[in-house]
C-alpha cells in the first residue's frame, strides 16, 4: 500500500501532480534513466511503490504522454479579429436652394 511521509494534501494528488509535471518538463519524451530518476523522486517523497504500483505509475506516465501529445497538436486559438471601423457618418445634405419667383 502506498504511504506518504509528508503532510501534503493527498498522496494521490501528489503523484498525479508529479506525473503531469514530469511529462510537461520532458515534453512527452524521456529515456529509461529519466524514468528511474522519476521513480526515485516519488519514492523519496515517501511513497512505497510495489511492483503493481510501479507498473501503474508507468501506465499513468504513458497515458499522460499520449494526452500531452494530442493536446499539443491542437492549434492555438485564432487571434482576435480586428475591430471593424465604424461607418462614417453620412454627410449632411446641403440645404436646397430656395426657388426664386
Amino acid at each position: 500500500m502506498a504511504k506518504k511521509k509528508s503532510n501534503s494534501k493527498n498522496p494521490v494528488q501528489d503523484v498525479l501532480d508529479n506525473v503531469g509535471d514530469f511529462v510537461i518538463k520532458q515534453r512527452g519524451k524521456w529515456e529509461h534513466k529519466d524514468w528511474e530518476a522519476f521513480v526515485g523522486k516519488v519514492q523519496k517523497a515517501g511513497i512505497h511503490l510495489s511492483d503493481e504500483l510501479l507498473k501503474s505509475l508507468g501506465q499513468m506516465l504513458e497515458a499522460t504522454k499520449r494526452f500531452y501529445s494530442e493536446v499539443s497538436k491542437v492549434p492555438n486559438k485564432k487571434p482576435a479579429a480586428k475591430a471593424k471601423a465604424k461607418a462614417k457618418p453620412k454627410a449632411k445634405a446641403k440645404p436646397k436652394a430656395k426657388a426664386t419667383p
